[in-house]
């Protein structure tokens, strides 16, 4: 249905809503783009620790796991929940399966699957299977009740051997939405054509067009999470302005949840020049009657293949075009050749710049036709009435298709005609893809741009955009709006082998974009979605200059393969196009061992433009040293080391420090698969850290990921914590505003955007700081002219002396005369507050930028001391002024120097024969001890432990304490009566379990020898 919004229409909204000066958008300097983009998903990292601690925590994924040895999973970090898993392939059904029969075997794994997570198989349904190279790629989409829910879904990969070789999704909770809708879908469909009025994005006389509405839940999709909305999807065209809308309206309270125009521009889109001659093509070609035929030729005009568009055109041979003899319709060849046999002397012939694949049209003239009779013998047809921007526009969209077909044969998603507009003049400088009508549109020359139908980059652009809105959208799924630019640019380069977008489109010289870039993940060139799409463009075009190294014409071939059968996947960011080019590039059903060009991926995509790679090639694999206070012996270090890039790990280094700024390395020697280093001794109190670093070829992997930034440390002290907090679950702190904003959050920290901040928690996954979430009204910085603050919960520290606050602080913030970070802390349970800290306060540019997490003490012992109703509270306060990162803050806990000993171990009585000799074992209210003692001492590695001087394993060995609790007192004793064996020496030496935070601590060891 379509309505025309008149004068009167429009002015009852203008009042209800000033029109905005900022209604329309423009990108690029050149074209127009009206209202939004389509919005994007937040950017994902990849943390391995994270990784291995989320999929440690995921009880259903351990489960699964333990029956399928050698199988990864790669999780969303917001929501702890599985995204992708691979390992060797699972047979599921024989070789050389059909696609009904891939059908049926993934509808019987998809109630195991997600069973196995704790995701309703119920909301699941199938919508697509599609063939790609050697995989089929099996989606399924997420339900609720009648809503589809946008993005939900669940998708299998199955090779030709009949493996699953890849499973995952994306698995939206729903618990809280609303299911049933209480706005009528007539009722949404006012609102959404009233909000877009209102924002000016109608004018007198817009024609809207009424494409449909369907109850669909929105998923809102940023760094908190994603958050599930009811709402009617609304889909309106408007003509003047050109835009496809899609408007999701709460079926709730009839609120707009988020809109957006569907319209994909070229906007700075990527590609260049060909080799040779058009690609395969030709569907219904009658070359073979050739000798037969009374009628053959070929359809030709100018074109500017391989020319830039000032260039003069030159003469082509056209493949793919319909060409009408006698009634019967016969299509071009690959050569542009076709040929008719059959009928009288004469016969009429007639024919339009349309085909099987492309249907052109001339939106400022006539189209373009001829139509006539021939005799028998040779007739070249060409379109005398055609424009030069008709002919480039068809060519090379047909050019496009050929090239799609001839690296992904078996996609057949676009094998029925796309419509093709030439001169549009509506606008300029521009060209661009309606989803809603499946049509790729090019305006006429004009504002000092070319005609951009004269550019084969540009249309092969477009041409993209329906490539991939075809297949996305068949899969159940949306292209992110700078996946779609991104990935419409590869296709341009792909098509004319070119990484150069839009050469000569405002002269000689001139260029919109370049896929040859520097742009590194996820968006250091801009946000916006033609630049931020310069990062899968540049990834893929620097992977497929580093397959063309390795294999000649043949690289580039494979690469462009892998291109667009990966597409069938509807991979979401930059990620999943890597992993799903892989699972293509993968021999041996099995992605956990590795690909043969998997060094070749990891260049482009990582070592280029810093795109997480999805697989570890070198993984470094140890269990951290705990506390210890054994000084007897050197620190054992072990580690295993692998590489799945055919290199062999030649090299595991050990690098250490206690204390100075710089590490000290130490070799490591293999043994069987493991390798092992050592670190001298240290004196009590000291902090040892320490990282792996391994070499395979080319590559190396740490421990921890991240090193040296990032580093595994002990100490050689007894902690005297008795509170701790690292922010990983419910912790009893909260937030609080006073002026502007409250921006704490307590999320998985790392904000790629933001350069003040770290990536990563020191410790675990969760932090609390100051704005971690770029999304929304969230950039990064605290805000201009805030107040706010976060407290923790009650604290008894009774019975505690010399109380000190001890904590891992990231902070930015500007200079105290400015901007205020402050510690506070209360003793009557928040009445008041006393201020411990602040940042210094200097003449108004030493502003304070942490680069590193720092260890900060603070002693609070004259507030906190023997005071039972404590609370601490980090305070941010800010003026109008510059704005930095504000607080981040973990691993926080409050030590008392009276909480005990300072070694573990300790003796009172004699050691004469007779009398009574008592061992002393000191630690926290709570903790849990094991003590044993033997007759000598050897160093003795104990896996999650580390070394100790006592071998439990000796024949002397006695384990004298199990499991002990530690008193109140802080203290346990066991006594003994010395026995009569003069000279004999017993060493003690046992393990503590905090009773605060479960670490674990070697104690001392004890040395007793029997006198006289």
């Amino acid at each position: 249905m379509t309505r025309v919004l008149g004068i009167a229409t429009l002015a009852v909204v203008c009042l209800t809503l000033p029109l905005p000066a900022q209604g329309k958008e423009t990108h690029g300097g050149w074209g127009q783009h009206v209202g939004p983009q389509v919005p994007d998903p937040a950017s994902r990292t990849l943390d391995w620790p994270q990784q291995q601690m989320l999929a440690d925590a995921h009880e259903g994924w351990q489960a699964w796991a333990s029956e399928h040895p050698g199988w990864q999973a790669i999780f969303d970090s917001r929501t702890g929940q599985l995204v992708s898993a691979y390992g060797p392939g699972i047979p599921v059904i024989q070789a050389r399966a059909d696609q009904h029969q891939i059908a049926v075997v993934a509808l019987g794994l998809k109630e195991g699957l997600l069973n196995a997570i704790g995701v309703n198989p119920i909301d699941y349904e199938l919508q697509a299977v599609m063939r790609g190279g050697r995989l089929y790629y099996v989606h399924f989409i997420q339900r609720f009740g009648a809503f589809r829910v946008r993005g939900g879904r669940l998708t299998l990969r199955i090779d030709d051997q009949g493996r699953l070789v890849m499973w995952g999704g994306r698995f939206v909770d729903t618990t809280s939405v609303v299911p049933a809708a209480t706005l009528p879908m007539a009722a949404a469909r006012n609102l959404a054509e009233t909000h877009i009025a209102r924002l000016g994005f109608v004018t007198n006389n817009t024609q809207l067009t009424f494409m449909g509405a369907e109850p669909v839940v929105y998923v809102k999709d940023d760094r908190t999470g994603l958050a599930p909305t009811a709402t009617w999807l609304v889909k309106l065209i408007s003509d003047a302005p050109r835009a496809d809308w899609m408007i999701y309206v709460d079926v709730q309270t009839g609120a707009i949840v988020e809109y957006w125009n569907d319209i994909r521009e070229c906007g700075c889109c990527g590609a260049g020049c060909d080799h040779g001659g058009p690609a395969t093509g030709g569907a219904g070609a009658l070359e073979a009657l050739a000798a037969f035929a009374n009628v053959m030729g070929f359809v030709q005009g100018t074109t500017h293949e391989g020319l830039l568009p000032h260039q003069s055109p030159q003469n082509t041979n056209f493949p793919d075009i319909r060409v009408t003899v006698n009634g019967s319709n016969v299509i071009t060849d690959v050569t542009g050749f076709y040929s008719f046999n059959g009928g009288g002397t004469t016969v009429s012939l007639s024919s339009t710049l349309d085909g099987p694949w492309v249907n052109g049209s001339n939106s400022s003239g006539t189209n373009a036709s001829i139509s006539t009779t021939v005799g028998t013998g040779t007739f070249n047809v060409t379109f005398a009435n055609s424009t030069i921007g008709e002919r480039d526009m068809v060519f090379f969209a047909n050019k496009t298709h050929a090239r799609l077909k001839d690296r992904a044969p078996a996609q057949t998603l676009l094998d029925t005609p796309i419509t093709a507009r030439a001169n549009v003049t509506t606008g300029s400088c521009n060209a661009f893809y309606s989803p809603a009508q499946h049509s790729i549109n090019f305006y006429a020359q004009s504002g000092g741009c070319i005609n951009t139908g004269t550019s084969a980059s540009v249309v092969s652009h477009e041409y993209g955009h329906g490539i991939s809105t075809r297949i996305y959208s068949t899969a159940g799924s949306s292209v992110p709006g700078y996946m779609g630019e991104g990935l419409s640019d590869c296709v341009g380069g792909a098509t004319e082998d070119t990484s150069i977008v839009g050469s000569g489109f405002s002269g000689i010289g001139t260029q919109v974009r370049n896929m040859n870039n520097g742009c590194q993940y996820p968006s250091s060139c801009g946000t916006a979605i033609h630049q931020r799409g310069l990062v899968i463009g540049g990834s893929y075009w620097h992977t497929r200059v580093q397959f063309n190294n390795a294999m000649g014409q043949a690289g580039k071939d494979l690469m462009d393969s892998y291109l667009f059968q990966s597409l069938s996947g509807a991979p979401q960011d930059e990620i999943a196009v890597v992993m799903e080019m892989l699972l293509l590039d993968d021999n041996d059903g099995n992605l956990a061992n590795g690909t043969p060009n998997v060094s070749l991926f990891h260049q482009g995509f990582t070592i280029q433009h810093g795109v997480p790679f999805p697989l570890q090639l070198v993984t470094v694999g140890h269990q951290p040293l705990v506390d210890t206070l054994d000084q007897l012996q050197p620190y054992e270090i072990r580690a295993t080391a692998s590489s799945i890039t055919g290199s062999n790990v030649s090299n595991l280094t050990l690098f250490w420090r206690a204390g100075a700024p710089n590490f000290t390395p130490a070799p490591m020697t293999q043994s069987g698969g493991t390798w092992v280093g050592f670190i001298p001794n240290q004196a009590g109190g000291a902090t040892v850290e320490y990282y792996l670093s391994a070499i395979a070829g080319s590559n190396s992997g740490t421990s921890p990921a991240g090193a040296p930034a990032a580093t595994h440390r002990f100490r050689t002290a007894l902690s005297s914590a008795f509170y701790a907090q690292g922010f990983e679950g419910i912790s009893g702190w909260t937030s609080q505003q006073v002026q502007t904003q409250n921006d704490w959050h307590n999320i998985p920290h790392g904000n790629p955007n933001h350069a003040s901040d770290p990536a990563t928690a020191f410790e675990g996954l969760l932090t609390y700081g100051n704005d971690l979430v770029p999304a929304s009204n969230w950039n990064g910085d605290y805000a201009a002219s805030v107040n706010n603050h976060l407290s923790s919960s009650t604290i008894n520290c009774t019975g505690r002396t010399g109380v000190t606050l001890v904590y891992r602080r990231w902070l930015t913030v500007e200079d105290g005369f400015y901007d205020q970070a402050r510690i506070l802390v209360s003793n009557n349970n928040g009445a008041s507050y006393i201020p411990v800290w602040q940042n210094a306060v200097g003449s108004g540019t030493q502003h304070h930028v942490d680069t590193t997490w720092v260890e900060h003490s603070v002693n609070i012992s004259a507030i906190a001391d023997n005071q039972p109703n404590v609370r601490i509270r980090f305070q941010l306060i800010s003026d109008a002024g510059l704005q930095f990162g504000g607080w981040n803050i973990d691993d926080l806990r409050l030590e008392a120097a009276n909480q005990g000993a300072s070694q573990i171990l300790d003796m009172a009585g004699s050691t004469s024969v007779g009398n009574t000799f008592s061992l002393l074992v000191n630690g926290g209210p709570g903790d849990l001890v094991a003590v044993g003692a033997g007759a000598s001492t050897s160093p003795s590695f104990y896996g999650g432990l580390g070394t100790m001087s006592l071998n439990v394993a000796a024949p002397a060995f006695i384990l004298l304490t199990p499991g002990a609790i530690i008193p109140a007192s802080g203290q346990v004793s066991y006594s003994f009566l010395v026995p009569p064996a003069v000279g004999a020496t017993i060493h003690f030496q046992g393990v503590l379990v905090s009773s605060v935070n479960g670490a674990f601590t070697i104690s001392n060891v004890l040395s007793a020898t029997v006198t006289p």
